[in-house]
């Protein structure tokens, strides 16, 4: 597909052939020089460009009948424009491109605290405003499109703070009666989310509920639930 495109691109340059070519006094370049603009508009050359056309608007999801019938009057500016036409959404070129981009980079939640951290806004109502202001002071400077809340051992809390730490997550502890829960926030990026979940789920106390909250590149917010083993 790129080298239909390069070949498409750069057709018009085909017409640069015989200026670049030592004029002699050979007659056979004096002939081919004085013929080559005609050649390459005719058969089979204009047949071989009006497939290429075709071929390469169908791969990009345009009329490629349209294209291939336009090559025929204009040799060198259809090629060059179709070039320059991006694929539609849906064809074949737009679905290589999606399969070679690999996944789009992260971004950070954006906007009021409660849009950016929703799991822990979740958890901390009903909960006394002076901890909910300290959570908001410790969080809010950090990048976030993830967040996650477990129960873990409480012999455990150590390792686990520090594991977060090395994975550049900000977490904080909270001893509720119904057992020690942690909850991190902080900036992962797509190709790590699987391995993140699963120290995660590896970490949680048995029985124990994880709860992930985390931002898509196109804002969109997906949570999940997880029970361990």
């Amino acid at each position: 597909m790129k080298t239909t495109r390069i070949f498409l691109f750069a057709s018009p340059l085909l017409l640069l052939i015989p200026p670049i070519i030592p004029m002699t006094d050979n007659p056979g370049w004096i002939v081919f020089a004085s013929f080559y603009s005609l050649i390459v508009r005719r058969f089979p050359w204009n047949l071989i460009m009006a497939g290429l056309c075709y071929t390469y608007a169908q791969q990009i999801g345009r009329d490629a009948f349209i294209w291939a019938g336009f090559s025929f009057f204009f040799p060198f500016a259809t090629p060059l424009v179709l070039a320059f036409r991006s694929p539609k959404y849906g064809s074949t070129a737009d679905a290589v491109q999606r399969i070679t981009a690999g996944p789009a980079k992260a971004k950070a939640a954006q906007g009021p605290f409660s849009e950016r951290f929703p799991l822990l806004v979740r958890y901390l109502q009903g909960k006394p405003e002076a901890l909910f202001a300290e959570q908001k002071l410790r969080f809010d400077p950090v990048a976030v499109n993830y967040e996650f809340l477990l129960a873990v051992d409480p012999a455990a809390q150590i390792s686990m703070i520090a594991e977060a730490s090395n994975r550049h997550l900000t977490t904080w502890i909270d001893a509720a009666e119904s057992g020690t829960q942690l909850f991190g926030a902080g900036f992962v990026e797509s190709k790590d989310l699987e391995e993140v979940s699963k120290w995660l789920k590896a970490s949680a106390v048995s029985g124990g509920k994880l709860q992930i909250m985390w931002r898509q590149p196109d804002g969109v917010v997906k949570s999940l639930e997880y029970y361990a083993p």
